[in-house]
């Protein structure tokens, strides 16, 4: 029996990379939201109904039986948090094509690292501009997507303008800085572009052996 109460936010994430689609896992896992999967591609939402899986950006890990797969922008309509999980360098253009579609009440989290290229600006920037009205947050944090989508122990930071937002966008209040969270990603993506890293994972979840990785691209 579905836990969501009539009340239960709506919550879109945009972009069925990797990334995204742990995002959109862990939003509906607990069966407490409407949680949709907004994928550019008919073929891609498509494949996800059929398969209850994502196999081209995290095969063999399954998703939750109610999360729902698009890929129109009507989708977004009556959205109460919007998660942007494209490319940093998509944002605006993802922005401009989506932005009629979202609410004026919506909450807009950025959920990926780096700045715009071109301008130099913070993506929560870029969305303020095109998106005027609009409230804008940021989702960063050292958190890779298998392990996101898997359940694994993690440590990802959600800051906005308002208590309410950060609240409201993780079920829980992260306090953080908006503009000191975004250059902290930013920085960050910097530093391991083009590299491996070796981690640790959280004794709880696996063993204490080093796990050799290299770091997933958003898409």
């Amino acid at each position: 029996m579905s836990g969501k109460s009539k009340n239960a936010p709506k919550i879109v994430v945009v972009g069925a990379g990797a990334f995204g689609t742990a995002l959109s896992a862990v939003a509906a896992a607990k069966d407490k939201a409407n949680v949709t999967l907004l994928a550019r591609r008919e073929e891609a939402a498509a494949e996800c109904r059929r398969t209850g899986r994502n196999d081209a950006v995290l095969p063999g890990i399954p998703l939750p039986p109610g999360l729902v797969y698009s890929s129109q922008a009507a989708a977004l309509e009556d959205a109460d948090i919007v998660l942007f999980a494209m490319p940093s360098q998509a944002h605006r253009d993802a922005a401009r094509s989506y932005g009629p579609a979202i609410g004026a009440r919506a909450i807009v989290v950025t959920c990926a690292k780096g700045m715009e290229q071109s301008t130099g600006q913070l993506l929560t920037d870029v969305l303020e501009e095109e998106l005027p009205g609009r409230r804008i947050g940021v989702l960063s944090g050292p958190g890779f997507a298998a392990d996101i989508a898997s359940g694994l122990p993690t440590a990802m930071v959600i800051a906005a303008p308002r208590y309410g937002d950060r609240d409201g966008a993780c079920g829980g209040a992260f306090r953080a800085d908006v503009p000191a969270l975004s250059l902290g990603g930013s920085h960050r993506r910097s530093a391991w572009r083009g590299r491996s890293r070796t981690c640790w994972r959280s004794p709880a979840a696996s063993s204490k052996a080093p796990v050799s990785a290299t770091r997933p691209a958003l898409r």
